[in-house]
């Protein structure tokens, strides 16, 4: 009997350790298969906003939860501006990125193409009608009273965006050539020489419009002058468009996003000043501005068109594409 004990005992033993053992397995082979999705915004650029909500309120998780997902992480990434966003989805870092219309333009050219990094474009955030939220801001105590003025002046904006544009079709309007190189930096450092007098006037998209409506500022050039609307494009990488699912999922998580905006005002407003370090006034009126709708093919395509061909015009990068090569190739939503 005592010899059956101990065969008994150690058979228990030996099955406990080969159970532990198989559970270990298979911990380590469920983390290994565990999948990451990264998704980047900008926080200053407030048509990349629905992001925000999405990340707050684990929309994309709980979309690929539906589409039966259940081993996939989302990391956030938010940065100051689109050109790092860029870099990041070059690298492979990064497998979609909520862009300004400009930069994404400009992301998607042919001359950025590689083998490992080929984005299109899967979806819109944000949009900015006719101008609205845009303008050109000078110190009240500098008595610069229009762009006219700016001839020899410094300025300062963010590179390939859409107050880039906006200045230069500011320069056009007011027909004055500026003489002085335009003064690249994101938006946050802008407003801060601007305040030390190091530029003298800066071209900024909202929330810089809400934060510089104030005594101390005031803007010679408004965006509605344009009459010409601005968007944010969601991007995604090469290695994602693979996965149609996974895609279907984040973009159910936009329009989810963008039905609190509009139906859920107090609790949008709520996760975005959170998310963004924005105070909720500022978001707030911000909500006034943009418009999160999740819009239509017909509402955004003349947009794309005009950046493409203005980017095209003032040769800010080499696109390799004709309109059509792009619409063709890059838009597939």
């Amino acid at each position: 009997m005592k010899v059956l004990e101990k065969i008994c005992i150690k058979s228990i033993i030996c099955i406990g350790i080969i159970i532990c053992l198989v559970c270990m397995k298979q911990g380590d082979y469920l983390k290994k298969e565990q999948k990451v999705i990264t998704i980047g915004y900008q926080i200053p650029t407030s048509v990349t906003w629905g992001a925000t909500i999405m990340k707050r309120k684990y929309l994309v998780e709980k979309e690929l939860e539906k589409e039966g997902f259940k081993n996939y992480k989302v990391e956030w990434k938010s940065t100051q501006s689109g050109s790092p966003l860029v870099n990041l989805m070059k690298s492979g870092k990064l497998d979609i990125a909520f862009l300004g219309d400009m930069p994404a333009i400009i992301a998607l050219s042919k001359s950025q193409k590689t083998k490992s990094y080929d984005p299109k474009l899967i979806g819109i955030d944000g949009f900015g009608k006719n101008g609205v939220g845009q303008c050109i801001v000078v110190r009240k105590k500098d008595k610069i009273n229009s762009v006219k003025q700016l001839g020899n002046k410094r300025v300062a904006t963010s590179f390939g965006s859409s107050a880039d544009r906006l200045l230069r079709e500011a320069f056009t309007f007011s027909k004055i050539k500026h003489k002085k190189p335009i003064e690249y930096m994101d938006l946050n450092v802008a407003k801060l020489s601007l305040d030390k007098g190091n530029v003298d006037a800066i071209s900024v998209w909202a929330p810089y419009t809400v934060l510089t409506a104030s005594r101390e500022y005031k803007d010679i050039f408004d965006g509605k002058k344009t009459k010409r609307n601005y968007i944010s494009l969601v991007v995604a990488n090469k290695s994602t468009l693979q996965n149609y699912r996974v895609l279907n999922a984040v973009k159910k998580a936009l329009m989810r996003s963008h039905k609190i905006i509009n139906k859920k005002k107090s609790n949008a407003i709520k996760c975005s000043a959170y998310e963004t370090g924005f105070n909720r006034k500022i978001v707030n009126k911000v909500f006034k501005i943009i418009s999160y709708k999740s819009i239509k093919p017909e509402d955004y395509i003349n947009t794309i068109k005009s950046d493409f061909m203005f980017i095209n015009r003032t040769k800010l990068v080499k696109q390799n594409y004709t309109w059509e090569e792009f619409k063709n190739e890059k838009i597939i939503f």
